[in-house]
């Protein structure tokens, strides 16, 4: 027996009862905004690119959000995910920078060469 997979709008259509009372208390504005276009979509009888249309949305938008919403099954798959790199290799270590602020409170008027060559000499 093969199972058939539903499709998308399919698969909101029965989490969206189950995410209501949780969305209830979402506070972030864009993740509300999400979740209402969402929903909108979901519900409607329409296909999903006319009920994209009338929600000044793209299908793309739809389907970007609506499977991060199926993935994650609460209502956390809503919220931006940070840009910020897991970590900065090229990063100044925090010796050095300790270094560069004590001269540049000592010494104001030096530039990043002096700096540079004092904190080279005196810390490392």
């Amino acid at each position: 027996m093969s199972q058939k997979k539903l499709s998308l709008k399919a698969e909101l259509r029965l989490m969206i009862p189950m995410l209501s009372k949780e969305a209830n208390q979402l506070k972030d504005n864009e993740a509300r905004s999400r979740w209402m276009r969402i929903k909108k979509i979901a519900l409607s009888p329409k296909t999903i690119e006319s009920c994209c249309a009338s929600a000044g949305v793209s299908v793309d938008y739809f389907t970007k959000w609506g499977t991060r919403l199926v993935k994650s099954r609460r209502l956390k798959g809503l919220l931006t995910k940070s840009r910020r790199p897991y970590r900065s290799p090229n990063k100044t270590k925090p010796r050095l920078e300790k270094a560069v602020l004590k001269i540049r409170k000592a010494e104001p008027y030096l530039g990043p060469d002096r700096i540079s060559d004092l904190a080279e000499k005196l810390y490392f």
